[in-house]
């Protein structure tokens, strides 16, 4: 959650309470009147892309992909 700090907005810590995804109750940390920028993140896809960058960071290749692409870059495979 970030609030607005004069021209930007800086990121604030607050207590939600009751949420239903559409609709959440601020238990503390806003007033009234405070203007927001909600960024939401699924957790999901966070672990996702974490996992698929630790898969990246072990591949011999740095990241390239399997198939023809792999085996151009390493002058290998299969008949021509």
């Amino acid at each position: 959650m970030k609030s607005r700090d004069g021209d930007e907005f800086r990121p604030k810590l607050i207590k939600v309470g009751v949420s239903n995804f559409d609709y959440s109750v601020v238990v503390e940390g806003l007033k009234e009147g405070d203007e927001i920028e909600v960024t939401t993140i699924s957790r999901a896809k966070l672990a996702s892309e974490q996992f698929n960058q630790r898969m990246r960071g072990m591949s011999p290749l740095g990241g390239m992909s399997g198939g023809n692409a792999a085996r151009q870059a390493t002058g290998g495979g299969g008949r021509r």
